[in-house]
């Protein structure tokens, strides 16, 4: 396979008054500085047809001719993209390194193809609706040909100065999976955007795959099957002849909207909390042994027995507990948690996954079903302060803190059912979207009291992907460093997830003087050491 497209390069323009960080990226188009210019793979003849082509003669309509009915919850989602990357440690030979790029293109390309394959409406663009202005409508083609890779999968030429090359890529700083690792200056526009993007990009000692999944059509369960997909398709002997085209999304079965079941909007008036500007964060990715994860685990059940709560808290709930109670004990010494306060967590999950009867993956959904549960806890109960100033630092967390914040997370998630999800469903086709997700970010007070946790252990699979020259036993997997916020916990992907005998990794975003804390205190805990690795 051959691709003639390259991405275009992004210019980046921050506006000096604005003391938000707030990025600005725009497409250049007819003007490219030759040094700005991505290694773009011998051109073929290609005239005529595919989807490239018939965009660029205007054929939109006649091309993309299938659309595919959005649900409510997917008109009202966000239009941005989760930008996701999988990097594998990667042999370099400079004597023919146009050739190892071609081969891992190649392979890229051909499994993502066969990958959109089983979801054709996958390889369609998003484009604002005919007859509604402020509804989107999903289009597609009826035969999805290779050369419409040319728009969806792109690639980025060796940097020689970029080197990633680490026995555990988790040790290298989260900056060095930003923008330039994905398809950045694609962000969504009314015009056009497309469900799934992705680049590949070369370090010296690392490949890159960087995916970019749209949130109207993508929630976990959708990536995760996206993913395991992807790989299995690598190996060159998925062909996908079973399609899934038929989406079974829950359907509200209310006109009214219980919004007392949702503390994950703020319907007030107010302001939403300031944002902390960009400079003033700082992400880490934490790697904590398999061991002190199953120690912790095994208390935490003990302390749950003989408090006699009859809570429940499974892996996941106890890993994630540790780092909530750290986070805001670092948040109450430093001012930013007080403790009249209550916490919380928003704790994003697929709704159709956890309504379902019984709580089984569903292999071929796609879709955007996400709900946002928000845990909450009594300040006192969960931080535990010392009796005295000078003891705070020498405090070490209590396994009953952990176990409670453990039992907390477990019971939020278990109490959805699918009246929360058909409620959720009323509430995004009576309101606004704008007004639904300004609701929502006022709520979201990532500064102070509140935590955004998402669950990606599911995403990692029993085999890394068989990509050209890279170590087939080692994967890893990377949120976009540009796209982090204040406030985001999440538990990086998992081989074989509870069975495993890996590391438990998680990646964390907090303001500077919080992460300094945190780290301080893991240490000193003997929870993580900087020198383990994954």
């Amino acid at each position: 396979m051959d691709f003639s497209q390259v991405d275009q390069p992004d210019v980046i323009s921050i506006d000096s008054d604005d003391d938000s960080d707030e990025v600005k990226v725009e497409q250049v188009v007819d003007s490219i500085e030759v040094d700005q210019i991505e290694y773009t793979p011998p051109v073929d003849s290609r005239n005529g047809e595919g989807s490239a082509a018939a965009l660029r003669n205007g054929n939109y309509g006649e091309y993309y001719n299938l659309e595919l009915e959005l649900s409510p919850l997917e008109q009202s989602a966000p239009r941005r993209y989760i930008r996701i990357a999988l990097a594998m440690p990667w042999v370099f030979h400079m004597a023919f390194e146009d050739q190892q790029q071609q081969e891992v293109l190649d392979r890229v390309g051909d499994a993502f193809f066969k990958t959109i394959q089983r979801w054709p409406f996958l390889g369609g663009s998003f484009r604002q609706s005919e007859t509604d202005v402020g509804k989107l409508q999903l289009k597609y083609p009826e035969d999805l040909d290779m050369r419409d890779l040319d728009t969806m999968v792109r690639m980025r030429f060796i940097d020689m100065w970029d080197c990633l090359r680490l026995p555990d890529l988790y040790q290298l700083e989260t900056s060095s999976f930003g923008r330039n690792r994905f398809r950045w200056g694609s962000a969504p526009v009314p015009e056009r955007f497309m469900p799934v993007l992705a680049r590949v990009s070369f370090a010296r000692g690392s490949v890159i795959v960087g995916f970019s999944f749209s949130e109207v059509i993508f929630d976990r369960e959708s990536i995760r099957n996206f993913l395991d997909t992807f790989i299995q398709s690598t190996y060159g002997g998925h062909d996908n002849t079973s399609l899934a085209q038929d989406r079974t999304l829950p359907v509200g079965q209310t006109d009214q909207a219980n919004l007392s079941l949702f503390p994950c909007f703020d319907w007030s008036g107010c302001d939403p909390e300031r944002k902390t500007p960009q400079h003033a964060l700082r992400s880490k990715v934490f790697t904590i042994d398999i061991h002190k994860v199953r120690a912790l685990y095994r208390v935490v059940q003990e302390t749950i027995y003989q408090n006699e709560t009859e809570g429940v808290a499974l892996y996941e709930d106890c890993f994630l507990a540790l780092f909530w109670v750290s986070i805001m004990r670092a948040r109450f010494h430093n001012g930013r948690f007080r403790l009249e306060e209550k916490a919380h967590v928003f704790y994003s999950v697929p709704g159709a996954e956890n309504t379902r009867l019984p709580q089984t993956l569903d292999l071929d959904h796609c879709g955007n079903t996400t709900i946002t549960a928000v845990a909450t806890c009594e300040a006192m109960n969960l931080i535990r302060p010392p009796a005295t100033h000078e003891q705070e630092l020498r405090q070490q967390i209590h396994i009953e803190t952990v176990a409670l914040a453990a039992q907390v997370l477990r019971k939020t998630l278990r109490g959805f059912t699918g009246t929360h999800l058909s409620h959720l469903v009323a509430l995004k086709r009576l309101m606004d979207p704008i007004h639904t997700n300004t609701a929502h970010e006022r709520a979201l007070r990532r500064h102070t009291d509140c935590l955004a946790f998402e669950d990606w252990s599911c995403f990692g699979t029993d085999q890394a992907a068989n990509i050209p020259y890279a170590q087939r036993h080692k994967h890893y997997f990377f949120p976009c460093y540009d796209d982090l916020q204040e406030g985001t916990v999440i538990i990086l992907p998992r081989t074989n997830e509870y069975y495993g005998d890996k590391n438990w990794n998680v990646c964390v975003c907090l303001a500077q003087d919080d992460m300094e804390l945190l780290i301080e205190n893991l240490q000193r805990d003997k929870w993580w050491s900087p020198s383990l690795r994954q």
